[in-house]
């Protein structure tokens, strides 16, 4: 089954409206019908190999263990009952775009610390809003 506009994910995620598209994943604002809250939604391709698969669910539970002002908080973590597609839920972040990292740039090393303390990788970052995306490396 694909995954569009429309599609309910893992019985949970109504997904609404796509923010962005990348080579391994499609992102989506989606509606969490459980909480009744609207939540951003990675899911993974369909092409993606297995290993891929297996590597993002490990990068997403690293992910999950850091807690820092500039890292976006993984809310929900699962397969699609459907088609095997592993996908992860953050908070929709609203307000258009990042002005080029604004603050973030002042401190790298404590978050780049902060990550490599954990064992995720540092050396690049994309955020995507509504407005536009910024890619920093």
């Amino acid at each position: 089954m694909p995954v569009e506009v429309g599609t309910r994910l893992a019985g949970r995620y109504d997904l609404r409206s796509p923010l962005g598209e990348g080579g391994s994943a499609l992102v989506f604002r989606a509606h969490d019908s459980l909480l009744d809250r609207d939540v951003a939604v990675k899911v993974m391709h369909s092409h993606v190999p297995d290993s891929d698969k297996q590597r993002f669910l490990r990068e997403v539970r690293t992910l999950a263990r850091l807690t820092h002002p500039g890292i976006v908080p993984v809310l929900d973590l699962g397969v699609d009952p459907g088609d095997g597609r592993p996908f992860f839920t953050m908070p929709l972040m609203t307000g258009g775009r990042l002005p080029c990292w604004g603050r973030w740039r002042t401190r790298p090393s404590r978050w780049r610390a902060s990550s490599r303390r954990r064992g995720l990788p540092h050396g690049r970052c994309t955020l995507s809003t509504r407005a536009g995306s910024s890619t920093a490396t």
